[in-house]
């Protein structure tokens, strides 16, 4: 059986990345007992769960995986380094330590925990929407004559699921029957490829009726992130001949039913299995242009405080004698104490004497202000839209760190794919043997 090239080692007890693996027979029906349905196919294991997860963090990763995107930020490691500096001079001899590392060790802890808790807040919205998806969202699930509903996150790869009109489809299934006459049924793959035009999908098992059991199996290649290929077998019944069942048969998670008022099919992948799940990204820490600005500020504001060290250290060192004569500050004379040279021991006592040009709060301060911005987001009546299902909804901030990108924009590009264009063509004219009809009219 034809394999696709981009085929993707999460099959339960799957080989090596690249290896070739077998293909997986699902059985399906009511004479299938539940743990077979519900294991891993061919008896691979524990059961595939159907979840999504966009989440960031989890208890256990949050604090090494906050610490490790907050030191991305420039600042927090000019400030690290700088208590460190401040640490050293406190500590030996080196240098006059001055002020006292735990004052800006203290604040950027502060200001790291400000930022975490920003952070906390972004990551709770989405493990609530991941918890609305997953257990939210109720599934049809035929057992013989009767239907039962089920949250998405207990679909199991072998169920027969039934979906009506308008309805998202919960996992990746291969259609079985249609209240179509014609045992076909239309979807919107707009949430997989952006195309609005609907795909045309046939039920392997064309004329049974809707509310006939079905059983039987179907033998699917291993999971694979291609969206144009797919190809298997299905058998209705013991000993009857397999039809072959190709991407026509295939109905994707993440499409919509259209146009069709139910359809029947037998789940062949679920979570991480399901062909939307391998075509999504992990989404990236993205960094915002105001951050970008203020990380070159930064250091044009270190390489002044770099001149002005240097400045006040060559001014040191040239009145140092005068200085260091005068009874009322050497009462008892002038006995040095540093191990470095004064040169060196000066200019890092005045570095660390100027940090003070670098607000150690700027971070933090940035990100209230966008927490603030996204909440005036959320809230805002006048940014809803119909959700499809009779209600509005209000938009979502996923990113605050991002909010404010929106008043930064210079340029929209777009394809002509019919999503503003709508696909709408008008006659203009057209030529024969190169006499032209048409108006004359010049469109603009």
């Amino acid at each position: 059986m034809q394999r696709c090239r981009q085929c993707v080692n999460s099959w339960p007890g799957g080989g090596a990345p690249g290896a070739q693996q077998a293909d997986t027979v699902v059985p399906f029906g009511p004479a299938v007992p539940s743990e077979v349905a519900c294991d891993g196919p061919a008896g691979h294991g524990a059961p595939a769960l159907n979840l999504v997860r966009t989440a960031r963090y989890t208890p256990y990763n949050f604090i090494f995986k906050n610490l490790y995107e907050q030191f991305q930020k420039q600042a927090n490691v000019y400030f690290l380094f700088m208590s460190l500096l401040m640490l050293l001079g406190e500590r030996s001899c080196l240098f006059v330590g001055t002020i006292k590392a735990w004052s800006t060790a203290g604040l950027l802890g502060l200001m790291m925990c400000v930022t975490g808790v920003v952070a906390i807040a972004d990551d709770l919205q989405r493990h609530k929407a991941d918890r609305d998806t997953n257990y939210g969202r109720e599934a049809r699930r035929a057992d013989g004559a009767a239907l039962t509903s089920i949250p998405w996150a207990d679909v199991r790869v072998g169920d027969v699921l039934e979906v009506h009109q308008d309805e998202e489809i919960p996992a990746d299934l291969v259609a079985l029957c249609s209240s179509d006459d014609r045992g076909c049924c239309y979807v919107s793959t707009a949430n997989l490829d952006g195309e609005t035009n609907l795909k045309l999908r046939e039920a392997v098992l064309q004329g049974s009726g809707m509310d006939t059991p079905c059983s039987g199996d179907v033998r699917v290649p291993a999971p694979c992130a291609d969206l144009y290929s797919f190809t298997g077998t299905l058998r209705a019944s013991a000993g009857a001949r397999p039809q072959p069942v190709s991407l026509a048969h295939l109905l994707m998670k993440g499409t919509r039913l259209r146009m069709t008022r139910r359809c029947r099919g037998v789940v062949v992948y679920v979570g991480n299995d399901t062909r939307m799940q391998m075509n999504t990204k992990k989404a990236p820490s993205k960094m915002p242009n105001i951050e970008r600005v203020v990380n070159v500020s930064m250091w044009v504001a270190v390489a002044l405080q770099a001149v002005m060290a240097l400045f006040t250290t060559v001014a040191y060192v040239r009145t140092r004698v005068y200085f260091q004569g005068l009874p009322y500050l050497y009462p008892d004379g002038f006995e040095r104490t540093l191990c470095l040279p004064d040169a060196l021991a000066y200019f890092l006592t005045f570095f660390v004497l100027y940090s003070n040009l670098v607000p150690v709060s700027l971070y933090a301060t940035m990100e209230v202000c966008n927490a603030a911005f996204a909440l005036y987001i959320q809230g805002d009546d006048a940014l809803r839209v119909p959700d499809g299902l009779g209600t509005e909804r209000h938009a979502s901030v996923r990113a605050t760190n991002l909010c404010h990108e929106l008043g930064q924009i210079n340029h929209v590009f777009s394809d002509k794919t019919g999503t503003l264009t709508q696909n709408i063509m008008q006659f203009f004219k057209f030529s024969v043997d190169g006499k032209v009809y048409g108006p004359l009219k010049q469109w603009i």
